[in-house]
């Protein structure tokens, strides 16, 4: 019975794609924290649909689809921030109007270029797959987002538990609505997508 249990683990594809997860889940959860607590919880939703077209983009080209996805992540984000700042609009309902255009943009150009492109790589991913190469993607990018963590912090948690003295004490020059969509796009799933 252990034995079966174990078997898996036996596969270095497997055993890296456990490390993997767990980093990704890892640095995820830090930033859903904040994420929670601000209520943009459909965020990480729309983020990991919105970078489809970027996806397909630089599928389409030959780039790495780790640049696409980061990328259309930012061009979303940025989105978002804009018409939530420009309108009345929601921020829920802003963030899947942006997430479903993305995301249906993403669809057009996966079925008008006949490359080849696999639908079912590029929207649900292949974390077996995962080479070297993306592998030090994960470990830079879980780095670079923890180190910003680790700078900003103390400015975060004013952010999300007391944004009147936030903006009193002007401890961040940086709008608090722009940073979780940023911040958080280079952990969407979407950026972890890989070729079978």
């Amino acid at each position: 019975m252990m034995a079966d249990l174990l078997t898996p683990l036996q596969y270095e594809y497997m055993v890296r794609a456990i490390w993997v997860s767990g980093l990704i889940g890892a640095v995820c959860g830090f930033l859903s924290g904040f994420v929670t607590l601000k209520g943009w919880s459909l965020l990480g939703d729309a983020l990991s649909h919105a970078v489809v077209p970027g996806v397909a983009v630089a599928a389409v080209f030959g780039w790495p689809l780790a640049a696409g996805a980061l990328v259309a992540g930012l061009l979303a984000a940025g989105a978002m921030a804009v018409i939530r700042m420009k309108s009345r609009l929601r921020e829920d309902a802003v963030m899947g109007v942006v997430f479903t255009g993305f995301f249906a943009a993403g669809l057009l150009i996966i079925s008008l270029t006949p490359s080849g492109i696999d639908r079912k790589s590029i929207i649900f991913g292949n974390i077996l797959a995962i080479g070297d190469r993306e592998l030090v993607q994960v470990l830079v990018i879980s780095g670079v987002v923890l180190a910003g963590l680790a700078v900003k912090w103390r400015d975060l948690m004013l952010v999300c538990f007391d944004p009147t003295q936030a903006r009193r004490v002007r401890c961040a020059r940086w709008n608090p609505r722009c940073l979780s969509p940023v911040g958080r796009t280079p952990c969407s799933p979407g950026l972890f997508w890989f070729r079978n």
